[in-house]
């Protein structure tokens, strides 16, 4: 075989082999390998609208009740999730994959102007359950344990 032969035979079967990945593709696949990067979103950069599956399994329990209790009605408010109950919720506390779709779909969501209100809503509350235990000056902690020892019942002597 010659040399201007092989190369022909060669160009042929690439673009044999590259047909057919085309048609194997699925459908839509290749608009999303299209995708602008400017259109992807890196839930791993400000703003941080809700925790990572990572970040809410470093909390302390009642820092993650607390972002679970306020979480809930707040979800209920983005548009393309659809409804989340608390079961799901606490699942999805459990399972990577759907914290990931519910987190996912809060980004996308978030993206709009309009859902900022909302947004900001979901950020608050993260920054919140952050505080809970986050370092304090000592007049509020001292402030703290005083508004807890004046909660507790006094015992009769």
């Amino acid at each position: 075989m010659k040399l201007p032969s092989l190369v022909l035979v060669i160009a042929l079967a690439f673009s044999l082999t590259s047909f057919a990945e085309e048609v194997a593709a699925p459908p839509g696949a290749a608009a999303k390998d299209k995708e602008a990067p400017g259109e992807q979103i890196d839930m791993s950069e400000p703003p941080y609208w809700m925790f990572s599956y990572e970040e809410f399994h470093d909390l302390q329990q009642m820092q993650k009740d607390l972002y679970m209790e306020k979480l809930l009605p707040n979800l209920a408010k983005v548009p393309r999730l659809d409804p989340v109950s608390k079961k799901e919720l606490e699942d999805a506390g459990e399972w990577f994959q759907s914290w990931n779709r519910i987190q996912r779909k809060v980004y996308e969501a978030c993206q709009d102007k309009e859902m900022l209100v909302t947004c900001e809503e979901l950020s608050d509350i993260r920054l919140e359950a952050l505080d809970m235990l986050s370092n304090k000056k000592l007049e509020n902690r001292k402030a703290d344990e005083i508004e807890a020892k004046s909660k507790k019942p006094k015992k009769s002597k």
